[in-house]
């Protein structure tokens, strides 16, 4: 109890010396027309934030869909969720490369739906991890299954990360290192557990360096995947 308390306490005194406050108050009364009847729904923490967003034209920042859709339909809100925003301060230069991946993998280890990876902040990961396949890297590509994410954005992320990661090899890191970036890869994706176990290989095959190709041939004959127009 003592521990939790000392927690609770220093989220207070984070919030009071680094949180404004704003009164919960609407630009117009929105209780006696509010169709949901929010405040029963929500409690009353969650309705007077919503409040407080109305009131001072500001923007709601919350990773529940529900309640963002809450705040544009019944209380007029503008509202986001904490990846777009970390996406913003990365393009004003306000997050580094680095930062927004390490934010990322804290968003994806703590389980938020929908967390959106790309090609480069896969090798922002995988350099944060010395090229090796470390567990930035790894929580990254966790988000890849080939059962769960389009086939297009799959072929897209896969075929940029590898060319890069190739193009480094000698000169930044081993093929070695390569090589096993280009099987980790692929372990997460696990196009040999989806249906489009053919239209993976086929496509990133004709897209990526022959090194690559290579590695990828063999992570399929390790996983006793016949390659296309072989069965």
């Amino acid at each position: 109890m003592e521990i939790q308390a000392r927690q609770l306490q220093g989220i207070l005194d984070w919030a009071v010396a680094n949180c404004e406050l704003i009164p919960a108050v609407p630009k117009q009364d929105l209780q006696e027309t509010d169709p949901k009847a929010a405040r029963e729904v929500l409690g009353d923490a969650f309705f007077d934030t919503l409040l407080a967003a109305n009131g001072s034209a500001r923007i709601l920042l919350s990773d529940d869909q529900h309640l963002r859709a809450l705040a544009r339909q019944s209380f007029g809100v503008d509202a986001v969720w904490t990846q777009p925003l970390l996406m913003e301060l990365r393009a004003k230069g306000e997050l580094t490369p680095e930062a927004y991946v390490e934010s990322l993998a804290v968003l994806i280890q703590s389980k938020y739906s929908f967390s959106s990876v790309n090609a480069a902040d896969m090798i922002v990961a995988a350099r944060i991890d010395n090229w090796n396949t470390g567990p930035k890297f790894q929580l990254l590509a966790s988000t890849l299954s080939a059962r769960s994410v389009q086939l297009s954005s799959l072929i897209t992320l896969s075929v940029e990360f590898l060319r890069s990661i190739w193009q480094m090899v000698p000169s930044t890191i081993s093929s070695f290192a390569a090589r096993k970036l280009t099987f980790a890869l692929l372990e997460h994706i696990a196009p040999h557990k989806s249906e489009h176990v053919d239209a993976f290989y086929s496509r990133v095959m004709k897209l990526v360096p022959q090194e690559a190709g290579i590695a990828i041939h063999a992570w399929y004959e390790a996983h006793l995947v016949l390659r296309p127009g072989t069965r």
